[in-house]
């Protein structure tokens, strides 16, 4: 497989658009600096048999009512996972209420202390 890991100045600002100006300068020199060890762990992860995401994007509506009821105000929020399994693609796609985004918060978070 030809991973394409090459990001310059120019691409990072776009790709990386969420980071501070700060960040987004230090991006490609990080990335750089630690390409092998990226490309080894895809490589490993495109092999196996379990799909690794690639990328995420999200965003949150505010509800201003539905059919059942005009006064029904909430925000929903909707997260899309890319996700690759050697050569195959999926896009996991999700809405949550706020009650159900701190819970996979605490969930990430407590996964991410182990």
């Amino acid at each position: 497989m030809n991973y394409n890991l090459d990001i310059n100045r120019a691409e990072s600002s776009i790709l990386f658009s969420y980071f501070s100006p700060e960040m987004n300068r230090l991006v490609p020199v990080v990335f750089a600096a630690r390409q092998p060890e990226v490309a080894t762990h895809k490589l490993k992860c495109s092999k196996d048999t379990m799909f690794f995401m690639e990328s995420f994007s999200w965003d949150t509506r505010l509800i201003l009512g539905d059919s059942r009821f005009g006064e029904n105000v909430h925000q929903v929020i909707t997260l899309n996972l890319s996700c690759r399994q050697n050569k195959t693609k999926r896009i996991v796609f999700f809405e949550m209420n706020k009650i159900n985004l701190n819970s996979f918060i605490c969930l990430l978070e407590n996964m991410l202390e182990k």
